[in-house]
């Protein structure tokens, strides 16, 4: 069906996102610039807010504005 192609097609882009916003490797060790760019990826208010209880590090304002800002651009 279409709605399997689309998603099919969207794993790989899931995937670069996923890294690009610090999902699977802490942004602020692939320096400032990639760091500063990833705060503004889907997946970065997210992962902030899963990984907060283990690392009580971080800023959970930003995080939830991250997640409520493209929770509004993707809502359909």
């Amino acid at each position: 069906t279409c709605c399997s192609a689309m998603i099919d097609g969207a794993w790989p882009v899931l995937a670069v996102v996923s890294f690009a916003g610090g999902l699977f490797v802490p942004v602020d060790q692939l320096g400032h610039t990639f760091a500063t760019i990833a705060k503004f990826t889907p997946v970065y208010g997210v992962g902030e807010i899963a990984r907060y209880p283990l690392t009580h590090d971080g800023n959970l304002w930003l995080a939830a504005l991250n997640v409520v800002a493209w929770t509004t651009i993707f809502w359909r």
